[in-house]
């Protein structure tokens, strides 16, 4: 009896447990995965509290472990510590007025500047670079020059204002960039002669009335080569008309000799001679404007132009220095800047309608421009017959 009410207590028993134990089962089940639905609201909430604190104008950024400079800053930074710039170029008339601004923006940069013509400038650069001594930071030469000039002696530059000039103006892959162009040709002078004494033409420099009242630069080197492309036909130099024209000109009136074009320039407007047969246009509109020199470009269409251009040196002593000069005389800023105080028309499409460029539309003077023939051959052929001409060559 007692081992039958045993058999059936276990009996029960076994029941109860195959009737519980689905429960137990769903219970475990849902405390097993209770956890992991905290743990994704934690995250949710944890989410959106980081949003929330990123997006409040109050919260303060964590500080970041590494600050990356802008290129401006980068220039700016080395610039400081080399403290100096130096510019050599062949176009540093009045570089303290045009250079004003850059110095107010860099009171911290000594600017040292040299200049002298186009062919001194390059050979110094040339022959000191040979006795490995690196005195200069940026060149600012005559295109004519920058195409006889050694590559291998010059930096490359990104030229983050290129936008703003035509798309030839970047040379050599950013060796250096034409900024301005200056226009040649006679002047004369506007107190003296008057009216239908004024030349009207290139023949008209021919006249032997000039003889003792003229005057040619040696440093117009370019004058046969000039007139050779604009008397050209068909992408064809007319070496022969521009020859015969410059040897009667010297045979007719036996010019006076004289070098560069400011100081003759001033002579010109003093009355020491009537005429300058072949200068820059820039600095005869300059002196007339500036200084009130009776003076001005004999108003002749079109005249040889030829574009003038900075570059930065490889072996630069102010690398950083270098490049915050050369980014600011290509902006907008400096280049209006610029041809404000020299005259010479700017490249720069962003530098505004200047005082030269006025001038030369209210004279109808038009412009050729020489880059397609100033090749080192055209150069050398001109070069020589102006040096024998001269007497330079003796």
């Amino acid at each position: 009896m007692k081992r039958k009410s045993l058999l059936v207590m276990a009996g029960v028993l076994s029941l109860v447990a195959v009737l519980l134990l689905p429960a137990l089962l769903v219970g475990c089940a849902k405390q097993t995965t209770q956890p992991s639905t905290t743990s994704s609201q934690a995250a949710k909430s944890s989410s959106t509290s980081a949003l929330s604190t990123s997006a409040s104008p109050t919260a303060k950024p964590s500080p970041s472990p590494t600050t990356t400079l802008s290129r401006q800053q980068q220039l700016e930074a080395g610039a400081r510590k080399e403290g100096s710039i130096i510019f050599w170029a062949s176009f540093a008339t009045d570089v303290d007025k045009w250079l004003t601004k850059f110095k107010e923006r860099y009171p911290w940069l000594k600017v040292e500047t040299w200049q002298a013509d186009n062919t001194t400038v390059a050979e110094k650069v040339i022959a000191e670079n040979k006795g490995g001594a690196h005195n200069v930071d940026v060149l600012g030469m005559a295109d004519e020059v920058w195409l006889l000039f050694p590559q291998s002696l010059l930096a490359k530059h990104d030229w983050p204002n290129a936008s703003y000039y035509p798309a030839d103006a970047v040379q050599w892959n950013g060796l250096y960039i034409r900024t301005h162009f200056n226009l040649n040709g006679p002047a004369y002078n506007t107190k003296i002669l008057t009216g239908a004494n004024v030349p009207k033409s290139w023949d008209d420099l021919k006249d032997p009335k000039w003889k003792g009242k003229s005057a040619a630069s040696l440093s117009a080197e370019e004058a046969p080569l000039g007139l050779a492309a604009i008397w050209g036909t068909g992408g064809k130099l007319d070496w022969d008309r521009s020859f015969s024209f410059w040897r009667e000109v010297f045979k007719n009136t036996e010019p006076r000799i004289v070098n560069l074009y400011t100081g003759p320039t001033k002579l010109l407007g003093a009355g020491e001679f009537e005429v300058f047969n072949y200068t820059a246009t820039n600095v005869a509109m300059k002196e007339k404007e500036l200084s009130g020199l009776p003076v001005a470009p004999v108003p002749l269409s079109p005249l040889p132009a030829k574009p003038s251009g900075i570059g930065i040196l490889k072996d630069a002593p102010h690398p950083n220095a270098a490049r915050l000069f050369a980014d600011w005389l290509t902006s907008p800023e400096g280049a209006a800047i610029f041809t404000s105080i020299m005259f010479s028309p700017s490249l720069n499409t962003g530098a505004g309608d200047t005082a030269a460029n006025r001038i030369l539309k209210e004279k109808g003077i038009g412009s050729f421009m020489m880059t397609p023939v100033m090749t080192a051959e055209n150069l050398n052929k001109s070069r020589e017959f102006w040096k024998e001409l001269t007497g330079a060559k003796k």
